[in-house]
């Protein structure tokens, strides 16, 4: 259940970042609330935000979440600007490919990162053994 639930929020997050011209300004509003949460957690923790932000970069699930989060966010913007250029139907069946393949990608870094949610509970480090094939 937790996977499909860390799923589902991904992939709001995701298809919200394809409407065209607000979905840029949501990638960036929802980057600064990542930020302000990993700063918050930090300091009730004792560590300092970019410590504990590079500290999620070496977990796998970040390595799958944001670039499907950028490409997300390019494919809005390219459908924006083909609104002004009378492109906006050939973009839009792109756009739906896109979000096909960005949702197989978030549904994977859901498994890894319910996974790796659950072997924290065993150990600090433990979550790294998901790097492992």
């Amino acid at each position: 259940m937790r996977i499909l639930a860390i799923f589902e929020n991904n992939f709001r997050i995701a298809s919200i970042e394809l409407v065209p011209f607000f979905g840029v300004v949501f990638f960036g509003v929802s980057t600064y609330q990542t930020a302000q949460i990993i700063e918050a957690f930090g300091i009730n923790s004792s560590l300092n935000g970019p410590i504990l932000m590079l500290s999620l970069l070496f977990l796998p699930h970040s390595w799958l979440e944001l670039p499907a989060y950028a490409v997300a966010t390019y494919q809005g913007l390219l459908l924006s600007v083909s609104i002004f250029r009378k492109r906006f139907f050939q973009e839009l069946g792109r756009t739906l490919f896109v979000l096909l393949i960005v949702g197989v990608e978030l549904f994977v870094a859901a498994i890894f990162e319910g996974v790796e949610i659950t072997l924290q509970n065993y150990g600090s480090i433990l979550p790294l053994v998901t790097w492992l094939p």
